[in-house]
């Protein structure tokens, strides 16, 4: 729990909507049967970021950028007018829900704010069971470093597919939740401040 306690004092050191950059390894998914049954998809990639961002200001943003997005443009192979607009619907109506407070995750209950010195420090969390930190950002820009290899293709639902279109162009959609060790907390580095 030390080395746990010292990366949460660390991201309490970060100032607010504050540019950063770092290497990072992917978490990855373990996919396959019997042998076949592996990690993929935990590349080693160099990230540019912002954190300590407002995910209220982002959610609000995400919605006014998402009302502007004409659901013809969400259409595919796959995805008729009908069920684009359907899909258009349910993540602008999610939004909504979270700008107001409502929305809850699946995983909410297994996360805690985290506190350094009696104060919660705005884009972070940890995980109540593992311990470990993770830090919130929104991805700016990748590069990978090491590839590692594809996650095996699933077959998703039109309506995934079309709110999956549109999140890609939404800010929200530049929303990563990266888990912190030890090793990974020293390899940012900081560039400029910005406006949240």
């Amino acid at each position: 729990m030390a080395q746990q306690d010292t990366i949460g004092e660390f991201v309490a050191t970060l100032p607010r909507a504050q540019f950063i950059a770092t290497e990072y390894t992917k978490v990855g998914k373990v996919q396959g049967r019997g042998p076949d049954k592996r990690r993929r998809g935990n590349s080693r990639v160099a990230w540019s970021l912002i954190c300590g961002f407002s995910y209220l200001a982002l959610c609000e943003r995400s919605l006014d950028v998402a009302r502007t997005i004409d659901t013809s443009e969400l259409e595919c192979k796959t995805v008729d007018a009908q069920t684009a607009a359907l899909a258009h619907s349910e993540v602008c109506a999610s939004l909504v829900k979270s700008i107001a407070g409502e929305n809850t995750s699946t995983t909410d209950d297994a996360f805690e704010p985290l506190i350094v010195a009696g104060e919660i420090v705005q884009g972070s969390r940890v995980h109540v069971e593992s311990g470990l930190v993770y830090l919130q950002a929104l991805r700016i820009h990748e590069r990978t470093i090491d590839d590692a290899e594809p996650l095996l293709l699933t077959k998703s639902a039109p309506k995934t597919i079309a709110k999956a279109r549109l999140r890609k162009r939404l800010p929200i959609g530049r929303y990563v939740s990266m888990r912190l060790t030890p090793e990974q907390a020293p390899r940012f580095s900081f560039t400029e401040r910005v406006s949240a």
